[in-house]
């Protein structure tokens, strides 16, 4: 997760698609009772014999898939759901931090490399080490958020990577799957922790 990806992240695309997969768990849960109400129960009421024996158990396979299925996408809407909560945590805290870095007269690059007005006076040796301390300080800031962003980026990546996995197996879905990355993260307070103190930045 680097300064441009997150300045550009859509966290509320996340939260839509978890809503999404919660709206396919709620078929699935009246997919199963049905399969087993219009399917399984009528085939053992009425039909008897080996074909009936040998068709019962793929019959209740499908039914625990449909049951599966269900518990699967749940888990997928929790996943994507928490990672666009910390993704959008994570977009407004260095918003906020550019924002502010940007009232204390810095240029912010689309990298997140910061510099001054090329107008500005620099004959002052005070003022320089005040700068360099401001920019030293906001850009530990921006780094922390980035690394919080990445790291909840790649555990989300990781769970949805072992649900369609897990989909695979206990539904024999394929193609769909739970996604990619969530592609972001919480940032967890790395802008709360007020003033720096000295001449850093406040």
């Amino acid at each position: 997760m680097d300064f441009a990806t997150l300045r550009a992240s859509q966290p509320g695309r996340l939260r839509a698609a978890a809503q999404a997969y919660r709206g396919e768990a709620e078929r699935f849960v009246q997919y199963e009772p049905q399969w087993r109400d219009r399917v399984v129960r009528p085939a053992a009421e009425g039909w008897t014999g080996n074909a009936a024996q040998q068709a019962e158990a793929p019959l209740y396979d499908t039914q625990l898939r449909l049951a599966n299925g269900e518990g699967l996408l749940r888990d997928t809407a929790e996943t994507l759901d928490h990672a666009g909560v910390d993704l959008e945590r994570a977009k407004e805290q260095m918003d906020d931090l550019v924002s502010r870095a940007e009232a204390a007269g810095w240029l912010v690059g689309e990298d997140g490399s910061l510099s001054r007005r090329p107008d500005e006076p620099q004959d002052d040796p005070q003022q320089a080490i005040v700068l360099q301390q401001q920019a030293e300080e906001i850009s530990r800031r921006m780094a922390d958020i980035l690394r919080t962003a990445t790291d909840v980026d790649a555990d989300a990546a990781k769970k949805l990577q072992t649900l369609a996995a897990a989909a695979v197996d206990r539904v024999g879905a394929q193609g769909g799957g739970s996604g990619g990355a969530a592609g972001g993260g919480a940032a967890g307070g790395a802008l709360g922790d007020g003033a720096t103190g000295g001449r850093g930045f406040q």
